[in-house]
């Protein structure tokens, strides 16, 4: 479940209606992802944002306003995906903690990946990514 609802994170959509938000409710029951009982469309309408994040070890529907919004069919669909299909999704980057993955050395001006990582530069060597060395 953990790269599904990593995966699933990433996106939220918008249910035009009850009837909507309903389907999703459904699809994520279906997908084995947790929903906050609490949750009330009417309470909730003014704020029509859905997506689904990772808190405490289980999948929680919430409200907020995130960049990648998808038609409510498409969120659905990713509510069923499988572990496994999520898990081929998952790309190397890596969220990074200082002392974990990475350390600064030569008095705080360089950047070194430790044991198990390694930086790549991007296509357009813009960015510089921390990655799994594997």
């Amino acid at each position: 479940m953990k790269y599904k609802l990593k995966h699933l994170s990433k996106y939220c959509c918008k249910p035009a209606n009850e009837l909507e938000f309903e389907a999703v409710k459904m699809a994520a029951e279906l997908g084995g992802v947790n929903i906050d009982p609490n949750i009330d469309w009417e309470e909730h309408s003014h704020s029509p944002y859905l997506t689904v994040e990772d808190v405490n070890d289980f999948g929680i529907m919430f409200y907020c306003f995130v960049d990648s919004e998808i038609p409510v069919l498409e969120f659905c669909n990713k509510l069923r995906m499988t572990e496994e299909e999520a898990e081929k999704l998952e790309d190397d980057r890596v969220q990074s903690d200082m002392m974990s993955n990475w350390d600064l050395i030569d008095n705080c001006k360089t950047f070194k990946a430790l044991d198990g990582y390694k930086w790549r530069l991007s296509d357009d060597c813009k960015e510089v990514y921390l990655v799994r060395a594997t």
